[in-house]
């Protein structure tokens, strides 16, 4: 799982770019999902 989570990621981080705060939001808010995904799940 965490190998395509981090290729996930890697994917957003892609499309929104590094560059300016839009990639870490990305991350940010990636992070979140998926942490509440495992405590749902």
């Amino acid at each position: 799982m965490r190998i395509v989570t981090a290729s996930l990621l890697r994917s957003r981080i892609a499309r929104t770019g590094t560059r300016g705060k839009g990639g870490w939001l990305a991350v940010a808010d990636y992070r979140i999902r998926v942490v509440r995904e495992a405590i749902g799940a």
